[in-house]
């Protein structure tokens, strides 16, 4: 398992080099010279293996295909995390069906892996523990000692480092009591990687040390990668940079030729950061910009976050503030989007920086101020955490008294039973032979009867089976759907607390300001423009956000009558005037007085403010917004909202109108919103026997048209 990017909190304190670490270091580089390249071609020559042989017993329902799931969905752990879970699902379903134990256990095995991969540590734990479950009921040392390493790295995950080693060593233990050599090198990476964790490098280079000692005896190749990576970072930790920028270079190489994107990140996300230690600025660009891409085809948000903050250190260690802080806000968005709250607090304090360098003591002090609350947050949630892991430490030792207990039960029952299966045996070997006569008379009219109620059977189990797999499918379609309506629904709400808090912390501090200081007429009549202007914009989200939330509880009602359109345009007009006048934009309305629709007022007055908003919000300083009629049709108005902005590509054009609310644009002036606005114009115009329609050029500008009927 490959180490997180997020080293710089593990690898803290400097170790002085020894005599035993440099034949390490030689012994380390020899292995990865002569073992290292043909790894890269091995990890994808056994997974394309394994699902050749799948496909052999692609409809077999046997012990040797569950066996083969889950080797493929260990295989590709850090390649495809999505393909893990897939083949382990499947390899759970097939194990359950034919009753083997084994194959359940690997299973849950590795989906505990995979949901720790993906951070669901919950999921991780409840897959874990069914395995610990079921295994005691089975005498397999292996998959024991595999279901505990990875509830010890689960454990690692969220800090609790006291349970995590006990669980390691007792994976350790089980490994070499069961002599399970070619497992230990794993167990004892994991615990060099904990070691180093908690500071102790020396500890944690001797478990490294073992790990390639038997990897060595044993003529081992596999995973060498995570191994050597765990030991350039223990390099860097110790500020040794040359050697670890040559091993780092090594599985650069190794990574491109194996396709492994997940280990090519981690290795640019390091050398970068030790070029920014070397003051080579330009070169921890470079390598920032290689591991961003990547983390981002992998949607990989963590790895995001911590590129984009590298890219910010590099710029403002060339003093190029301009260029670092666009990186620190999207950084700060991730962040917060995926709730990172150490990468926040880390972000608000390179932010306060940025401003204390362009001498903007106010937005500094209030980024500081942000900056310190995460630092709280965190010091109280490690005390949390010290004391969950006191916890997890007295579960974790009535789970050895207890699992000792049942050894040396389930041994004395495995006495018992041997005894009295040999005393059964004789017994039931006399009843059978006087038995065996009968049988056979009446076996001829038994098969009979059983052949004709096993075809009976047969045919209403496939009945059933018919109906389960159709109520599965309608079952899964809803799962779906569900499932994606809530992630639209938490992504929504995400955003829309971002983008209200700013207002309101800005609000905050503006009100703070009036009291803390005394302000002139003038200066006072600044503050208050800055204050309505907030207010509007958070008036403006939450009506947004009330008529969408309505319109999907489908609590929301048409009431279409006789409305004058242009006097709803003429209020807008007013209400964005302020708005044109800052901007220096020219609105021209062309619609003729006394024009009438049949529709809804409110709904109608929702979609024209939207329209006005976006084209105000996306036109340039100086520019142009002209509002025109035409006849669509005998009895249905054409209304067109031209502006002469930046318009949209047809990427985006694609993408306008569905609830992605991750892609959202930024204005002109850096107007913000919720990506919720065109969403309730399309669904309000449906509503009112209305279309929308959008025409644009990037750099000309957007032309948004909407229908209306004349009469009822």
């Amino acid at each position: 398992m490959l180490i997180d990017k997020l080293d710089q909190f593990f690898f803290h304190q400097e170790a002085k080099p020894s005599a035993a670490l440099a034949v390490f270091c030689g012994l380390s580089i020899a292995f990865l010279t002569v073992f290292l390249p043909p790894f890269a071609y091995t990890q994808t020559e056994t997974a394309t293996q394994l699902r050749q042989q799948l496909k052999v017993l692609e409809k077999a329902t046997s012990t040797e295909k569950a066996d083969l799931l889950n080797r493929l969905s260990q295989e590709l752990y850090n390649y495809y995390p999505d393909s893990t879970r897939h083949y382990a699902f499947a390899a759970l379903s097939l194990s359950k069906s034919i009753g083997y134990q084994i194959g359940i256990i690997d299973a849950y095995r590795n989906l505990g892996g995979f949901y720790n991969r993906v951070s669901k540590y919950d999921s991780a734990r409840f897959y874990l523990d069914m395995g610990l479950l079921v295994n005691k009921d089975v005498d397999y040392p292996k998959g024991q000692a595999n279901l505990l390493s990875t509830k010890a790295r689960t454990f690692e995950d969220l800090g609790y480092y006291s349970s995590s080693v006990e669980y390691y060593l007792r994976a350790l233990r089980i490994k070499e009591e069961n002599e399970l050599t070619s497992e230990l090198p794993s167990t004892l990476n994991n615990l060099g990687l904990l070691a180093s964790v908690i500071g102790e490098n020396e500890r944690a280079l001797a478990f490294f040390q073992r790990a390639l000692q038997i990897r060595e005896q044993l003529g081992q190749t596999e995973n060498l990668e995570s191994l050597l990576t765990n030991i350039a970072l223990v390099y860097k930790g110790q500020k040794k940079y040359d050697e670890a920028s040559k091993l780092l270079e090594n599985l650069k190489e190794a990574a491109e030729k194996s396709n492994n994107n997940y280990l090519l990140s981690i290795v640019h996300h390091n050398l970068g950061q030790i070029a920014i230690a070397e003051e080579d600025f330009p070169a921890s660009i470079e390598h920032f910009k290689v591991s961003l891409e990547l983390d981002r085809e992998m949607e990989d948000y963590e790895g995001i976050s911590a590129d984009l903050v590298g890219l910010a250190r590099a710029h403002l260690g060339m003093s190029n503030t301009n260029q670092a802080f666009p990186y620190l806000q999207e950084a700060l968005y991730i962040a917060e989007s995926n709730d990172i709250r150490l990468r926040q607090g880390e972000i608000h304090e390179l932010i306060s920086q940025v401003y204390e360098l362009r001498n903007e003591g106010m937005q500094a002090l209030h980024h500081y101020k942000l900056f310190k609350e995460f630092y709280v947050s965190a010091f109280n949630s490690d005390s949390l955490r010290v004391r969950k892991d006191l916890e997890e430490r007295y579960k974790l030792e009535r789970e050895e008294a207890d699992f000792m207990q049942q050894q040396r039960e389930r041994e004395l029952a495995r006495n018992n039973e041997t005894a009295r299966v040999v005393r059964n045996g004789i017994i039931a070997l006399l009843i059978m032979m006087t038995l065996a006569l009968a049988v056979s008379v009446r076996s001829v009219k038994i098969h009979r009867k059983a052949r004709l109620q096993v075809t009976k059977q047969k045919d209403e189990l496939e009945r059933l089976y018919q109906e389960t797999t159709a109520q599965k499918e309608k079952i899964e379609t809803i799962a779906k759907n569900l499932e994606e309506v809530n992630k639209t629904k938490d992504k929504l709400f995400s955003i829309v607390s971002h983008d209200l808090r700013s207002p309101i912390n800005s609000l905050n501090s503006l009100m703070q300001y009036t009291l803390d200081e005394n302000l002139s007429q003038d200066e006072f009549l600044q503050v208050s423009h800055k204050l309505k202007h907030e207010v509007e914009h958070v008036h403006f989200t939450l009506l947004n956000l009330l008529q969408w939330a309505k319109t999907q509880m489908k609590g929301i009602t048409t009431e279409p009558s006789e409305i004058q359109i242009n006097d709803l345009i003429t209020d807008n007009l007013d209400l964005y005037r302020p708005i044109a006048q800052s901007k220096l934009i020219h609105i021209d309305n062309q619609i003729p007085p006394q024009t009438t629709c049949w529709a809804d007022k409110d709904q109608i007055n929702l979609v024209i403010r939207n329209l006005l908003n976006n084209a105000l919000k996306f036109t340039h300083k100086g520019g142009k917004v002209t509002i025109i009629r035409e006849e669509d049709a005998p009895n249905s108005w054409r209304f067109s909202v031209k502006d002469t902005g930046i318009g949209m590509d047809t990427d985006t054009l694609q993408k306008l109108f569905k609830p992605n609310f991750q892609n959202k644009r930024y204005g002109t002036a850096g107007e913000k919103g919720t990506g919720l606005g065109l969403i309730l114009v399309k669904d309000f115009l449906e509503k009112n026997r209305g279309e929308l329609s959008v025409e644009s050029k990037l750099g000309v500008g957007s032309t948004f048209s909407f229908t209306l009927p004349k009469r009822k």
